[in-house]
């Protein structure tokens, strides 16, 4: 009567002339014994059991894995939408929010995002400077415009390349009062938004002007680097490679990264897994947003 033709509790107490705690007790008894169970249909599209899954292997606060597989390039769109979508629902009232500066995965983020109505978010930080070349810093400034100006709030850009040309150079700019002024608010990020990438698809090796050259990039392969955040690659125990590549870059270093509260890495792509799960393993996200493709590997730990 209850669970089948949808009576209420208090009409089958009437038709079978029970009184109302008794029509109670035998339906949580029901229960109990096993004489009805519930049984609870995900819709397609929807992943829980393997983002609880990856929640424990990795120690994660939160995953988010959308219903996408393959390359990069393939999984980018579900990639922006999800980001997108955890952000508008996530994001508290003070919030300060570091972003690194360029990512295709961040990018489809921001464009994604809906202008948020009630503005949770303060400020917007940069955690590192533009690629390196001119274009790049223009994209990583547009970015971060768009999530600022998405989440009405202000943003703080880092007056400078990602990866200055040399010790001398990076001293230099780190010194300047505009970019110490910026970087000053790194202190402050209560939530950073990050992508990872690997050795092979970083930002850094595509031609354009950037400053990795082929032998910073022998050198990190050959101290056994395997991805990066914010510029600074990491092994594959997701621990920091030190380098002259690394002392030339002008951005937040992993230990900075992993004292914020939260950190959000909405990344995905067959070619990114090893780098991903690396990352996890070192503690460099604490919400992680993926594909299926990529989540399935992670929860195998196959890294391809």
């Amino acid at each position: 009567m209850y669970y089948e033709q949808g009576l209420r509790q208090t009409e089958i107490s009437s038709r079978l002339h029970l009184s109302a705690s008794k029509v109670s007790r035998l339906l949580k008894k029901a229960a109990s014994t096993g004489v009805v169970r519930t049984v609870v249909s995900l819709p397609a599209g929807v992943h829980a059991e393997l983002e609880e899954q990856l929640e424990r292997a990795y120690g994660l606060d939160e995953v988010v894995v959308t219903d996408a597989r393959g390359s990069h390039e393939q999984v980018l769109s579900s990639l922006g939408a999800a980001g997108a979508a955890y952000l508008e629902n996530s994001l508290t009232t003070g919030c300060v929010l570091g972003v690194s500066a360029w990512s295709e995965s961040l990018m489809r983020v921001a464009q994604a995002l809906p202008r948020l109505a009630n503005a949770a978010v303060d400020e917007v930080v940069q955690l590192d400077g533009g690629a390196g070349h001119a274009a790049a810093q223009i994209e990583a400034s547009q970015m971060l415009g768009l999530f600022a100006t998405k989440m009405g709030a202000k943003p703080v850009v880092i007056p400078a390349p990602g990866v200055a040309t040399n010790r001398t150079v990076h001293d230099a700019l780190t010194d300047d009062p505009s970019v110490v002024e910026a970087m000053s608010r790194w202190r402050a990020v209560t939530v950073a938004l990050v992508s990872v990438g690997s050795l092979s698809s970083s930002t850094l090796v595509r031609p354009g002007g950037t400053y990795a050259s082929a032998h910073d990039l022998a050198e990190l392969e050959e101290a056994g680097a395997v991805g990066d955040v914010c510029f600074r690659f990491f092994d594959a125990e997701g621990q920091a490679i030190r380098s002259a590549f690394d002392d030339r870059v002008i951005g937040m270093d992993l230990d900075q990264l992993r004292k914020i509260p939260r950190r959000i890495a909405v990344c995905g792509g067959s070619e990114k897994i090893e780098a991903i799960m690396s990352a996890l393993r070192g503690g460099l996200a604490s919400v992680l947003i993926t594909d299926l493709g990529v989540a399935e590997s992670l929860a195998a730990g196959d890294v391809g």
